[in-house]
């Protein structure tokens, strides 16, 4: 099967020149048209007819065609801009939430550490005075609790 040869999308969709000439029969010349960056820019014939019947016509269109190229880019621009302040932004926000888990997570450590110093120093002293099933239950509550957080797998 031969069929015909097609273009890339993308390319096609940046340069695209309909295959009509003003010497083919039955082709009207204001159909010929250039497209670039999905916007149409007349043909060189065009613009001249254009200046034939207002003068100065063809120098407007291609300022406004080339201002609105300048006008493309600086909204594009912008949004780049944006962009990029969102996410920064998101990263800031990540290294705020890391922090915050981090700081939740020396607290704990730090309290855990507490309660088992005063335990052991609850059993000591509970031993001291004779109170040997206080002291035994204030000395196995701190290593219980470690090796469960220790060898035990959390999920």
């Amino acid at each position: 099967m031969n069929q015909p040869f097609r273009r890339n999308k993308h390319k096609a969709k940046h340069h695209k020149v309909k295959n009509q000439t003003p010497t083919q029969e039955g082709v009207d010349p204001l159909h010929l048209e250039t497209r670039h960056e999905g916007t149409v820019f007349p043909s060189p014939a065009i613009l001249a007819e254009f200046d034939q019947l207002v003068p100065g016509s063809a120098e407007k269109i291609i300022e406004s065609y080339i201002e609105e190229g300048h006008h493309r880019r600086r909204i594009e621009n912008s949004i780049t801009k944006a962009n990029i302040h969102a996410q920064g932004q998101q990263v800031d926000q990540q290294k705020r939430r890391v922090n915050a888990i981090n700081d939740s997570d020396f607290r704990g450590h730090v309290m855990g550490f507490l309660v088992c110093a005063l335990s052991i120093l609850g059993a000591i002293y509970a031993g001291i005075k004779n109170l040997d099933a206080l002291s035994l239950m204030l000395a196995l509550f701190p290593t219980v609790v470690l090796v469960k957080e220790f060898f035990i797998n959390h999920e």
